[in-house]
């Protein structure tokens, strides 16, 4: 205001009854113009440009005209004042305006201003000001505790660290950060410190860290514990000095600043800091620039610790300088003008007395108090929220406590019928007991008891024999042996005890070698299996040692195997009559070296006689184990480009030799898991090695041919099976161990463990011509490992061919014959595997799933499991370092392992895998059922994913209508739609062989009972009424009672079944009637990929790139379903046009190579 008598007459009397001889105005802002009227040398301090420019916290610079004053009247057309200062317009400002210079003028008052940017800009606000004096005074800022300058802390992601000080509202750049965020946070990562309430719109954004207030006293040591590489102040209304710039300076922090106020002044670009234009493109240009060339930020930072500042002491000898320039001015004598103005200035007085101590607390606070005022607005909003939220708490809470004591009382009250049922059982089986522990006791006292138990120890006797394969004749030799040598080491008694003793097997299988007879025991088999037309060729190179050969050839005549093979024996020029004895052995094709010609001279002779598909070169010093030779083709049809396949070797004693082995950049070897337990899920699973040990390997017979069998350049022996593994891969197959051939290998029978005698002595002399050979290729190898007992060491050089190793957990192992999410699991799984990872499979529940397990370890991939993880920390600390992605499917899941991915695998990105979208399929259950506990579970639900989802590096979903969603709901998350997969077989029989309809889906998914019995309710009446002979079938395993009694009137509840093929081909249609959910369904990619049309709901084709009436048939209402039904089981030409489309649609969206290539974007962009 211009003047107000009131005003003006307190401030005398504070003049008169203080003695003041100087006054400093620091703002207008509030007072009148009375305040450089008093007669008192006075100096104004230039904080703002009030009331030349009254638009508090916005920049004048867009209503700035040349040579003219500032477009008042435009600048508050467009902004709105603060309210206390609305009873003005335009032309009033101007007018202030001119009585305030005018007041300055002739009242002699010294202007200060604490940069120069400030004495220029008050000039181009009103050019009138040109010819006024102004003093140029920077602040002086206490200095923060502690010493030290704060040095930068370099982030593991390689990004930088920027920290954004101070209130982050909208005249401090709030907007323009925000804008910047999604590019900026590729380059940095962002802290905002002492943001206030203005900090919440940050909150949950990836990349930024958020610390809404600090104690001043604590900033140095806050701002340490961060490390920022650079700080940004972002203004884009001008400063007129930025304490926060002089804090910055203090602590040795470099600033990218705006080119607004004095900021631009005080900041020397590419010296002291960097000046940007105030736009969120520059701010990010800029740090890009930084990122890449970081040594530019580290000669800022040294200039900084070379520079002073300003200190408080400064400004105080400026401003008494300033004043002692005022002294030659006289010192007014205002007094009131009369006895009324004197009472007045009086009373006057007594209310300044009475406020004074609120005055001068507000003059210690100064800078301070707006800050408090807004906060304590904000958190006066929290308060209120937070109370809203409790009352909100409480009323859900009084709900549940009301369920839950409903619950309790009905729970209390069966609970105690049961419990009186259960007294009654147990006092009639109590009776029981009794009378049958006296029949028990009569009964072992009986002639009858005692003369049947011959008969008794006859029936565990025949048992035991029929375990031990007694019906085999082939095995009696061994059977009479070991009986001969248990009585005559336990005697008669003994011996028969331990026939009939309980030997049934018990799950789960373990490597073992206790059952095999002892070499020396054995008698050589009279026949070994046969045939004309021969799978596989087992060639099995002697040379003496006829007790192993024997050992060898009952191994193969006992053990259990489908593949039809035959057995060709090449004798070296035995003298111990082996080969006579081989004569005598029916089945078996006998050759005989009439010189020794080695190892491989005789290897690759047997090779020539061989007539099988493949070729197993087998050592005699082996024995092999049921299923050895079925494993080992599998891993021929597992993994086409497998060129050379070999087996898991164990010792007689049971411990592991070898599974696959490992070779150095210096031709030396590794036996991987030598003297380990082989039952370690490490050794469990088929995975490709450097070489596989000649005692037992497997090659598609045309290969060896064309590779001239094993090369007689290392004859006699040694090395030569580590090259035909090297030859193999160069021509660009690959060499596989598989784990569940597992064979007995008596090692160095033949030549011995002295590698400076016999041919051992070879294995030196051969690994130089080995490396000669292959020298360009071993230099791609791992260095030899110095310390066997060094674990992740070894599993480096084990790994040392992959691309990096991949683990993926899930609430348990996948069950591909019980749900789609299953199947699509173990395609990803594979998908990881062919794009050359290492794959790591953790089930959530720790547990050896069997067959489950047993499929995913043939398909390659390793399985973490019990009694083999002592714990989860201990598993991530130990293997942790070697990961190089995490996938983690559901968010119940992915929770529990964040924090243990974050702290214990640095270099490994988490990828969050929804599986589908679970609270999407929550929230439309509740809108379905209109229930608000529901809706209450899909909120929380909600946040829990949410959260995940925010803390991910990469999320996955699987259609792109969850990817939409996510886009609103976490618009700064990284998204990547991988579907389903499916490989299409297409439709094996025609429209008019098939019948029936049916309904398939794993029955623990809500959605599916609801489907069902949706279906069975509401549709199939109206189908049945007009297709009286078709049968609709339910299928799917874990049906609730519920599901299991709509069998009947034309429904045929089928549960469980082994194998989806029968109704695939035989059932006309599929119906997918799902009312809720989210995701791809399973179970319509299944039946389109068998060319089996399906009519499915809206929600079942959600996201499937499906065109309705052609790629799949669609209808809501149940009448509309039973027309869509009836329609395609009736119209041929309609049923052939939908399941050739749908073959199609499953190819282009839903193939295992679309899943590849998206797994493969994915990589590429963490």
């Amino acid at each position: 205001m211009e003047e107000n008598a009131a005003y003006r007459e307190v401030l005398a009397e504070i003049v008169q009854r203080h003695g003041v001889g100087r006054i400093i105005v620091s703002s207008l802002v509030g007072h009148s113009l009375d305040a450089l009227n008093t007669g008192v040398p006075t100096i104004q301090v230039l904080h703002d440009f009030y009331p030349a420019w009254p638009l508090l916290g916005r920049h004048p610079g867009p209503y700035l005209r040349d040579n003219d004053v500032v477009d008042l009247a435009a600048a508050l057309e467009t902004h709105d004042v603060l309210p206390m200062l609305a009873d003005l317009d335009a032309s009033g400002w101007r007018a202030l305006g001119q009585r305030w210079r005018k007041t300055v003028a002739g009242q002699g008052v010294r202007l200060a201003a604490p940069s120069q940017s400030v004495a220029s800009l008050i000039k181009q606000i009103d050019p009138a000001w040109a010819g006024q004096h102004i003093e140029v005074i920077p602040h002086g800022l206490p200095e923060l505790r502690g010493d030290g300058f704060i040095a930068p802390r370099a982030r593991e992601d390689g990004k930088l660290r920027l920290l954004v000080p101070g209130r982050i509202h909208d005249g401090k750049g709030r907007q323009l950060l925000l804008d910047a965020l999604p590019e900026l946070t590729r380059y940095a990562h962002l802290y905002l410190v002492g943001a206030d309430k203005y900090g919440e719109a940050f909150f949950g954004r990836s990349g930024v860290d958020v610390i809404l207030q600090f104690d001043r006293d604590e900033l140095r040591e806050l701002l340490g514990s961060i490390g920022p590489h650079v700080a940004g102040l972002l203004s884009i209304v001008p400063e007129t000095f930025s304490y926060t710039l002089t804090e910055m300076l203090q602590l040795g922090i470099p600033v990218i600043a705006t080119r607004v106020g004095s900021l631009e002044e005080r900041v020397r670009d590419g010296e002291t800091g960097w000046l940007i234009e105030p736009t969120a493109e520059a701010l990010v240009s800029q740090v890009r620039k930084l990122h890449g060339q970081q040594q530019a930020i580290d000669r800022v930072r040294q200039s900084l610790h070379q520079g002073e500042l300003p200190g408080v002491g400064d400004m105080v000898a400026r401003y008494r300088e300033l004043c002692a320039a005022l002294a030659g001015q006289p010192r007014g004598a205002w007094r009131p003008a009369n006895l009324q103005m004197a009472q007045t200035a009086g009373e006057a007085g007594g209310r300044m007395q009475e406020a004074a101590a609120a005055r001068a607390l507000r003059r210690e606070k100064n800078d301070l108090q707006d800050e408090v005022e807004k906060r304590t607005r904000w958190a006066e909003e929290r308060e209120r929220a937070r109370y809203e939220e409790e009352q909100r708490r409480i009323r859900w809470v009084g709900e549940l406590e009301a369920q839950l004591d409903e619950t309790r009382r009905t729970y209390e009250s069966e609970l105690e019928r049961q419990r009186g049922e259960h007294d009654e059982i147990v006092n009639t089986l109590q009776s029981m007991l009794a009378n049958l522990q006296s029949d028990y006791d009569n009964v072992l006292a009986s002639t009858s008891w005692k003369i049947t138990k011959p008969l008794r120890f006859a029936r565990r006797l025949l048992t035991n024999l029929s375990q031990a394969q007694a019906w085999n004749p082939l095995r009696w030799p061994l059977l009479i042996s070991q009986a001969s040598r248990t009585i005559r080491t336990r005697g008669l008694k003994g011996a028969l005890i331990r026939a009939q003793l309980d030997r049934s097997k018990r799950y789960p299988d373990t490597t073992t070698t206790g059952g095999l007879p002892e070499i020396g025991d054995i008698e050589a088999p009279k026949r070994l299996p046969s045939s004309d037309d021969p799978v596989v060729s087992i060639v099995i190179p002697v040379f003496n040692q006829w007790v192993y050969t024997t050992a060898c050839l009952s191994s193969l005549a006992q053990t259990r195997c489908r593949t039809r093979f035959e057995v060709i024996v090449v004798d070296d020029a035995s003298s111990d009559g082996s080969f006579e004895n081989l004569q005598q052995i029916e089945g078996v094709t006998a050759i005989r070296n009439d010189e020794n010609l080695g190892f491989i001279g005789s290897c690759n002779r047997g090779a020539e006689h061989a007539r099988g598909d493949f070729i197993v070169m087998l050592n005699n010093d082996t024995q092999v184990l049921d299923g050895w030779l079925d494993a080992l083709l599998d891993t021929f049809e597992q993994f086409p480009d497998t060129g050379l396949a070999g087996a898991r070797l164990v010792y007689p004693d049971g411990r592991l030799q070898e599974a696959g082995g490992i070779v150095f950049n210096d031709g030396s070897g590794w036996n991987y898991g030598k003297f380990d337990d082989p039952d370690r899920p490490e050794y469990r699973y088929t995975r490709e090695v450097d070489y596989c040990s000649g005692a037992c390997i497997a090659l598609r017979a045309p290969l060896f041919r064309e590779l001239d069998g094993f090369d007689g350049h290392y004859a006699p022996a040694y090395y030569e099976d580590t090259d035909l593994a090297f030859r193999v891969r160069a021509r660009g197959l690959k060499v596989r161990v598989n784990a569940n051939a597992t064979v007995v290998h008596h090692e160095g029978v033949t030549s011995g463990t002295d590698e400076a005698t016999g041919t051992k002595r070879y294995q030196a002399v051969n690994r130089e011509k080995f490396l000669e050979r292959w020298k360009d290729e071993l230099a791609k190898h791992p260095d030899p490992i110095v310390n066997p007992d060094d674990r992740p060491e070894i599993r480096r050089a084990r790994d040392h061919r992959l691309k990096g190793r991949v683990l993926v957990i899930d609430a348990y192992t996948p069950e591909p014959d019980q749900d789609s999410g299953s199947v699509r699991l173990v395609y990803l799984l594979k998908c990881f595997r062919d794009l050359g990872y290492g794959v790591t499979f953790m089930p959530d529940n720790q547990a050896f799933a069997g067959q489950y397990t047993l499929d995913l370890q043939k398909a390659g991939i390793e399985v973490a499991y019990n009694p083999w993880l002592r714990s989860l920390q201990h598993f991530f600390s130990e293997q942790g370092p070697e990961l190089d992605l995490v996938m983690v499917s559901r968010h119940y899941v992915a929770s529990k392992y964040v924090s243990l991915v974050r702290r214990h695998c640095p270099k490994a990105r988490f990828l969050f895998d929804t599986v589908d979208l679970h609270y999407l399929r929550e929230e439309r259950l509740a809108e379905l059922e209109d229930s608000l506990p529901l809706r209450r579970t899909a909120a929380q639900t909600r946040r829990s994913e949410l959260g995940v989802i925010n803390t991910s590096d990469a999320t996955l979903v699987v259609s792109p209508v969850e990817k939409s969603v996510l886009e609103q709901a976490a618009p700064n998350a990284r998204v990547h739609v991988i579907s389903n997969v499916h490989e299409v077989v297409g439709s094996l029989k025609p429209w008019a062989e098939r019948k029936d309809l049916y309904f398939v889906g794993g029955y623990q998914h809500p959605p599916n009972i609801d489907a069902a019995q949706w279906f069975v309710g509401s549709i199939w009446p109206l189908i049945r009424e007009r297709l009286p002979g078709v049968t609709f079938h339910l299928i799917g395993s874990k049906a609730p009672d519920s599901i299991r009694a709509l069998d009947g009137n034309g429904v045929k509840f089928q549960g469980f079944v082994e194998s989806m093929e029968p109704w695939l081909d035989n059932c006309r249609l599929a119906v997918a009637p799902v009312r809720y959910g989210a995701g791809i369904k399973g179970k319509v990619n299944m039946s389109m990929a068998r060319g089996q049309p399906v009519v499915a709901s809206p929600m079942a084709v959600e996201g499937m790139f499906a065109e309705p009436g052609r790629d799949v048939i669609v209808a809501e209402t149940p009448e509309e379903f039973a027309d869509a039904v009836v329609k395609i089981y009736q119209d041929e030409a309609l049923w052939n046009l939908v399941s050739a489309s749908g073959q199609e649609n499953v190819n282009r969206y839903f193939s295992v190579e679309t899943a590849r290539r998206g797994l493969q974007e994915l990589l590429s962009t963490l």
